[in-house]
């Protein structure tokens, strides 16, 4: 053992002697409200597992369940509850005695109430903890085993604490303490380390109810005072799990029954499922609506699947489900930024065999650059980087051909190519159909088509294609406007990547703003503009210019380098707030060990007089150049290859 841990344990133990001496003085005092009462019953909960790094964790989370604790009479409420159950409930409670019986005790379900105010009768099982389970319940608790064991809550603690006592060990990470604290089930191989509570009947529930923090915090974290709304999403996809493993014995549909009833409340009653921040309500809500997700990668499918079968709604959520899940899929399949998705989205507005419109566009720059400010270029420059939707200050005129082809917006394409992106109904999905009594095939007989097209457009357009913020995902076009929105922008951007008026002037314009602009993200911005293809007039020129300056001090302190920006044109690499991002997106990222053979690259374009120079990477950093000879007739021009370094 650690030795902080070893003085947090010390600590620990004096704070609880001072508490036990304070609460014993007050007790005999006749000077105990009602809400202290039940810190000596939450004192049996207490956790014993929590080592010193979990309860660095969960600190924060104790002290403010604690302060709602001390707040609320829970031992007044559920005494109220007990006094008010009237003899007719009492007879009904009775007649379920044969049914609810706590194997350690043998007490049945009406001593249990009748004894005490605050137990609970509860369904034991055996789950997995990892240390995730603390911040992400959904993610770090994991049903390996449920039995047909019944057990109340005050013997399943009793029982813990004993298991405890037992191997003299409180400490260590939950992955060992899931094998070392266990409890034997009725079965003689049955273990448990957990407990579910049942609901069995209304009165039993209204004590579920108050004491939801307390049995919730402890399933997750293994203390009473550990609760978090997000264990409420969490007891869901459990609740899943359970219906997963389920042997369909009479005995086991009867527990199932109880337990859903539980969840019921939590989905329909419970504030902390409404407001919970990840995947709950809101979270449901914005499925059924086929809003963007946020963080939808780890949304897990399962839990929907449940609200809508507690709700009695299953089929409403069947379709939005499977469309969630073929956009996870796509997001682990698919490259953002890729031209292979560009295609796919190109064919699903234009269609496979793409048709065209001839006709004639023509621009010019917006105004004259002297009478320009250089912060609102440098502005302008970095919102374009950011995202190419975003118009930037038209620095030069361009020189769109004529003839330049529109593609035409085909409204019916191939039905075959829609449907080849569909995935098979995944196992989730079946195993909640198979227990709903439902028809595996309902997706396909219910399928729209032409909903499919609008998530398939969403999903690769909106949510790989483009780098838009997720704020602006908010407001998604509707199946009627998608196709002439996303036709709006993918025109646009082949006008982008049009030819410009590549005079003198022009080159050295550009050029100049480049070479000179305070930002590294203004110069990336300027070069997917300008220098889309890494070729071309302005980019020889400014190549050649920062290949000159590449050991030299800049004559003005500006945040980026000249050095700085040929480093970022070869590696294809800048530094944003956001993280590192490449200026190109169809060329791969690199960081090769180059830098020593720079001066050698000068050297060879210096002495070879280099007219045109371009920058490819193909498992290999290369530069070509084509240079006039000197020599012969005519000025021949000849082709120069230089590789920088090697990828592999």
């Amino acid at each position: 053992m650690e030795r902080l841990e070893v003085e947090q344990l010390h600590k620990e133990i004096d704070q609880r002697m001072m508490e036990y001496r304070q609460l014993f003085t007050e007790l005999k005092m006749n000077q105990v409200p009602e809400r202290v009462k039940l810190q000596l019953s939450a004192l049996r909960h207490d956790s014993l597992f929590a080592n010193a790094q979990r309860k660095k964790k969960l600190d924060l989370r104790i002290n403010k369940n604690v302060d709602y604790f001390k707040k609320t009479d829970i031992s007044g409420i559920l005494q109220g509850y007990k006094d008010s159950i009237t003899p007719d409930t009492w007879q009904m409670i009775k007649e379920q005695k044969q049914d609810w019986v706590d194997v350690y005790s043998n007490d049945d379900i009406y001593e249990i109430m009748r004894k005490s105010p605050d137990n609970i009768l509860c369904l034991g099982i055996r789950v997995q903890r990892d240390e995730e389970a603390i911040t992400n319940p959904t993610k770090g608790l994991k049903l390996l085993h449920v039995t047909n064991t019944i057990i109340s809550y005050d013997s399943f603690i009793n029982a813990m604490n004993v298991a405890k006592n037992d191997l003299q060990q409180a400490q260590g990470q939950f992955t060992a303490l899931n094998d070392l604290y266990c409890v034997a089930g009725t079965l003689s191989d049955e273990r448990i380390n957990a407990v579910i509570p049942l609901y069995i009947n209304d009165e039993h529930m209204k004590r579920i109810r108050i004491l939801e923090g307390i049995w919730l915090g402890y399933l997750y974290t293994l203390d009473s005072y550990g609760y978090d709304k997000q264990q409420e999403v969490g007891i869901l996809k459990l609740l899943f799990q359970i219906i997963q493993q389920r042997t369909n014995t009479k005995r086991q549909k009867q527990i199932l029954i109880e337990l859903e009833k539980v969840c019921q409340f939590i989905i329909n009653e419970s504030q902390g499922f409404k407001t919970a921040e990840q995947y709950g309500e809101k979270t449901y809500e914005k499925l059924l609506n086929r809003q963007v997700i946020i963080n939808q990668q780890d949304y897990d499918l399962c839990i929907p699947l449940i609200i809508a079968y507690l709700k009695r709604d299953l089929t409403s959520v069947l379709l939005p489900v499977y469309y969630e899940y073929l956009r996870q899929e796509y997001h682990k399949k698919y490259t953002k930024k890729s031209l292979e998705t560009k295609q796919i989205v190109q064919n699903l507005v234009y269609g496979c065999n793409t048709k065209y419109l001839t006709m004639t566009v023509s621009t010019s720059n917006q105004s004259n650059i002297t009478t320009l400010v250089p912060d609102h270029i440098e502005r302008s420059f970095i919102d374009y980087f950011y995202d190419e939707l975003h118009k930037p200050i038209q620095l030069i005129s361009e020189n769109i051909k004529n003839e330049n082809r529109t593609l035409i917006i085909q409204h019916n394409i191939e039905m075959d190519y829609i449907k080849s992106f569909q995935f098979p109904i995944p196992d989730f999905m079946k195993t909640m159909l198979n227990y709903c009594n439902i028809d595996e095939n309902y997706i396909e007989k219910y399928l729209d088509y032409d909903c499919l097209r609008w998530e398939l457009l969403i999903t690769f357009y909106y949510l790989i294609y483009s780098d838009i913020n997720i704020s602006r995902l908010q407001d998604l076009p509707t199946k009627e406007n998608i196709l002439s929105v996303i036709d709006g922008q993918l025109q646009r951007d082949k006008q982008h990547v049009s030819d410009y008026d590549y005079s003198s002037e022009n080159v050295s314009l550009i050029s100049y703003v480049a070479l000179n602009c305070k930002t590294i993200i203004c110069f990336a911005g300027l070069m997917r503009k300008y220098c889309s293809q890494r070729c071309g007039p302005i980019f020889t020129q400014i190549f050649k210019q920062l290949l000159r300056l590449y050991d030299k001090d800049d004559s003005i302190t500006m945040n980026a380098t000249k050095k700085d920006k040929l480093i970022a044109l070869l590696t294809n690499k800048i530094k944003t707030e956001t993280g590192i991002k490449p200026i190109y997106h169809d060329m791969e990222c690199c960081l090769p060990p180059f830098e020593g053979r720079i001066n050698s690259l000068r050297y060879f374009i210096e002495k070879n007089k280099s007219d045109k120079i371009c920058l490819q990477n193909h498992g290999k950093l290369v530069v070509n150049w084509r240079s006039t000879s000197l020599t012969g007739y005519g000025g021949r021009q000849r082709k120069h290859c230089y590789v920088l370094c090697s990828m592999s």
